[in-house]
């Protein structure tokens, strides 16, 4: 199982980012599991822009982050493979800007585009796609505390954890 690590001090900005974005009454989007959630919206259903469950689709299903309870879209880390391996957050930017415009963006080790050939092979760690998945802050918040020098994921088929 591979395990995608981080320097924590990359991840400590980021988390700073989430506190001082949430002090502000800043907003968070929702995420790609989030919407795929059924809990997250009211009857427990996930349901696209117009508002129409899968079950009541004729053809092509997208759930619509519209329709999510407020109180489901909470602040979150993202573990992104697409150009490289790096963890971002699920904050809404005033400006607009890509989290990796503003340098709020921790590349994993081995896997930053502008410092690493093999940058791009993020295989091992999403199966040769792209992909991404929700990391609790609380994870990174516990690296942090504990005095640990870097953050570290690993990566299953079928899971996601912290490694301690």
């Amino acid at each position: 199982m591979p395990i995608a690590t981080f320097d924590i001090k990359d991840v400590q900005k980021l988390v700073d980012e989430i506190k001082d974005h949430q002090k502000s009454g800043g907003r968070f989007s929702a995420t790609m599991d989030m919407i795929f959630e059924g809990d997250n919206f009211e009857g427990g259903v996930p349901l696209n822009e117009d508002g129409h469950s899968e079950k009541e689709c004729q053809g092509t299903f997208w759930p619509s982050s519209k329709h999510i309870k407020p109180e489901a879209i909470v602040p979150m880390l993202r573990l992104v493979g697409d150009h490289g391996v790096y963890l971002i957050t699920n904050q809404i930017r005033e400006d607009g800007q890509a989290p990796s415009k503003t340098g709020l963006i921790a590349y994993a080790s081995g896997c930053n585009p502008n410092k690493d050939d093999d940058y791009d092979d993020n295989k091992r760690f999403f199966g040769g796609d792209d992909g991404s998945v929700d990391i609790p802050v609380a994870w990174a918040e516990l690296a942090i505390k504990s005095g640990a020098k870097h953050f570290k994921i690993k990566l299953s088929s079928k899971s996601v954890s912290l490694v301690k």
